[in-house]
């Protein structure tokens, strides 16, 4: 995956309505709980641990970002993705 639309779409793909709407309804300073499960599935399904320039660029951030960073980005991009489609 080379951009963060193609990310999302994936995830929001393979998780199921049910838990799309839990996540949704998360208070946004509480979407660290998802740190362990959802930010590693990320982690290692998008390749984060092996830095994906591509995306990176897209997301425009630094080169030199930790994975655990860039999940919790894409987490909450997710996030604001559902509530805004969920409106």
């Amino acid at each position: 995956m080379n951009t963060l639309k193609e990310v999302l779409d994936t995830i929001t793909r393979q998780m199921p309505l049910y838990e799309q709407v839990k996540f949704r309804e998360t208070k946004e300073e509480d979407l660290i709980m998802y740190h362990f499960g959802l930010g590693r599935q990320i982690r290692n399904s998008f390749k984060l641990w092996e830095q994906n320039l591509p995306l990176l660029k897209d997301m425009d951030l630094p080169f030199v970002i930790h994975a655990d960073e860039v999940s919790q980005k894409i987490i909450i991009a997710l996030w604001n993705k559902l509530n805004e489609e969920g409106k």
